[in-house]
């Protein structure tokens, strides 16, 4: 009885660390993706990621001048039905 318990202990010991090993490789590969030169509007609502190795070529500045519904940057109102429609993530992607 003993060794089956011994086994399972064991089994169980290297499947937490292989876990833990794919988290940490899965870390590595994706950082979170924030806006960079766009800092109009609200967060978007859902986690954006990118690779790592992709989040260290910076884009250009935007030079672009949108012409956006007044309010859109604002959350949503009563008074501002335009507000939030778009997050700031994907006015980025607009602006480009």
């Amino acid at each position: 009885d003993a060794q089956p318990a011994a086994q399972q202990a064991d089994e169980s010991s290297r499947e937490t660390f292989e876990q833990a090993a794919q988290d940490e490789e899965n870390e590595d590969l994706f950082a979170e993706y924030e806006p960079l030169h766009w800092r109009e509007g609200q967060r978007h609502p859902d986690p954006v990621v990118e690779t790592t190795s992709l989040s260290f070529a910076e884009l250009p500045r935007i030079t672009y001048q949108l012409k956006l519904p007044v309010g859109i940057t604002q959350p949503k109102s009563d008074s501002n039905p335009f507000g939030g429609a778009l997050s700031n993530l994907q006015l980025e992607t607009v602006a480009y």
